[in-house]
């Protein structure tokens, strides 16, 4: 049995799950506002990228009882359905079929994608966390953001050092350029599944 390390969007999705999620459920014209507010604030700081996301995400859910934020999640697995890559689905079905171990390993949040992971099979997510006190959201996140080598990490902490072998990886952007070295050459993919020029 070998491995299948998936990132999300972009790869498995031809969009950004975390805007489509929260422009459908706050609109486009306070998730700018927000997001502008945010990258503004985080300009100094140590970890610009956590320091934004968790900007952002205190604008809209600290306070929010955890219970709501997953039932959001839940409601929210069609929109992502509409815009998965056909080919990435053939590829998750391939996985399967050689009887692959398939794990997603996303930056958004674990709440929005595990619904869907579990629709289409997916054996381990690994994503960025939600930090809570008593099941009420904070607003921050709990560790890492699940980004570049916090994926790794992520990865070995789960399978251990000694990766399952054969090990495939799928990614599209300087995020997963960790998680891509994991796996021989001939088995990792930048940019796959789209239609026109699929390298997979």
């Amino acid at each position: 049995m070998g491995l299948a390390l998936f990132d999300f969007d972009g790869t498995i999705t031809s969009c950004d799950t975390g805007a489509l999620f929260h422009r459908k459920i706050f609109g486009w014209r306070r998730v700018g506002f927000s997001a502008l507010s945010a990258a503004i604030r985080a300009v100094h700081c140590a970890d610009r990228r956590q320091a934004m996301k968790e900007f952002f995400f205190s604008d809209f859910w600290r306070g929010v009882p955890r219970k709501t934020f997953a039932w959001l999640g839940e409601a929210f697995v069609e929109d992502v359905e509409r815009c998965v890559r056909p080919g990435a689905l053939r590829r998750l079905a391939w996985h399967r079929e050689r009887g692959d171990h398939v794990a997603v390993v996303s930056a958004s949040v674990r709440e929005w994608l595990a619904p869907w992971c579990v629709l289409h099979g997916v054996d381990t997510l690994l994503a960025t966390e939600m930090a809570d006190v008593g099941g009420i959201l904070t607003g921050r996140l709990a560790g890492k953001n699940c980004r570049g080598a916090e994926k790794v990490r992520r990865i070995r902490n789960c399978f251990g050092d000694s990766l399952p072998s054969p090990l495939f990886a799928y990614g599209d952007s300087d995020g997963d350029t960790e998680m891509l070295a994991l796996a021989p050459e001939l088995q990792r993919f930048f940019k796959p599944f789209r239609e026109r020029d699929s390298s997979v």
